[in-house]
């Protein structure tokens, strides 16, 4: 084999050691040949190829030794080292002193720590343990910035909710009862427009809603204008205790509203993470017709705002469940804590107004 960079002398077999007793190197330039793999198993690198990477290639003037295709150069992967290589057979040529520029440059990488199974190991393109894949996960992450940055628009200067349950012709004509959707409002210095809808579309969830009424699970989505998902609610089926839970599109849980026991009139727990009640929601003892029903919202002793059912028009609340909300909230309030009380409307109405056609 001759030498790429002399284009004369013959490569001999590496005799100073053991480890490298299977390459080739010069006697005139020192350069050593390395075949495909060879590299990168003499610098216990974890990359499995050079040239897995597709890096941008220049040509070289030399000829592969094994292939005599001409050369061409790269930056070795994670170092800003120049090598030579064969596209065909993937044999690297290092000029004298590379290999320790490349196998210092690799001793240096910095160790980080697998967001997934928190192994740490050597800067890489995806985990040696659990095969994440870095590039993926940080775009997933800033997505979800995106997300958390969405829902932080929507709620933090929130001062009021409206919502406005629509029905369906179905609906009114007979005892079917449709995916419950809302129209809603988010007021503040901004007005943010969306809904939330009903999500789940299986056999058992619609039978649910034919004879389980307010007592069926449900799954409710908050989507923006545009339909991206910006909150998820969930409440599991229960006799008297409902509860909904929210969560964020990432799995990540905001708190829970629960209703707690009282003989004459419909109560809430507002909860955070750790179940510590931080509110309580108390409706009116009893309902009259033609008249607002008002839930009152309360932060220790202190009033902090409002849910009102509205009076919509007599025929509207006889012959069906199409349901008008307005919240007012205190503008102080944590954001959490206001996209709990946004999560709270869906419950008092899955509760006290479901199913409450000729009523």
């Amino acid at each position: 084999m001759q030498c790429p960079a002399c284009h004369s002398d013959t490569l001999g077999p590496v005799t100073n050691s053991p480890r490298y007793a299977h390459l080739d190197s010069c006697s005139s330039c020192q350069g050593i040949w390395f075949d495909g793999g060879e590299l990168e198993g003499s610098l216990n690198d974890s990359i499995d190829s050079a040239f897995a990477h597709e890096p941008g290639r220049q040509p070289s003037n030399g000829h592969c030794p094994r292939c005599q295709v001409r050369l061409v150069q790269f930056t070795y992967p994670a170092t800003t080292v120049m090598v030579d290589g064969c596209t065909r057979c993937h044999g690297v040529w290092l000029d004298r002193g590379e290999w320790k520029q490349i196998n210092t440059a690799l001793a240096e990488r910095a160790e980080i720590s697998c967001p997934k199974c928190q192994t740490l190991q050597v800067d890489a393109l995806t985990c040696k343990q659990c095969g994440l894949v870095f590039a993926k996960y940080h775009q997933r992450q800033q997505a979800q910035q995106q997300l958390a940055g969405d829902v932080l628009g929507m709620f933090e200067d929130a001062t009021a909710y409206q919502v406005n349950q629509q029905v369906e012709w179905l609906e009114v004509l007979s005892p079917f009862e449709r995916r419950n959707r809302y129209e809603v409002a988010i007021l503040g210095s901004e007005v943010h427009a969306g809904y939330v809808i009903e999500h789940s579309r299986s056999l058992f969830n619609m039978i649910g809603r034919q004879l389980l009424g307010r007592w069926r699970p449900a799954r409710l989505l908050l989507n923006d204008i545009d339909g991206r998902e910006i909150l998820r609610m969930n409440k599991p089926f229960r006799l008297y205790f409902h509860q909904l839970e929210m969560s964020t599109t990432d799995g990540r849980r905001v708190g829970t509203i629960r209703r707690t026991f009282h003989l004459f009139r419909a109560t809430y727990n507002v909860m955070d993470l750790q179940r510590r009640v931080i509110m309580r929601i108390r409706g009116p003892f009893f309902y009259l017709p033609f008249v607002d029903r008002v839930f009152r919202i309360f932060k220790g002793e202190r009033e902090i705002g409002d849910i009102s059912k509205k009076w919509r028009a007599t025929l509207t609340e006889y012959f069906t469940d199409a349901d008008t909300f307005n919240a007012s909230i205190d503008r102080g309030l944590p954001v959490t804590e206001k996209i709990l009380l946004f999560g709270a409307v869906f419950l008092i109405d899955f509760v006290s107004f479901e199913n409450n056609r000729n009523g």
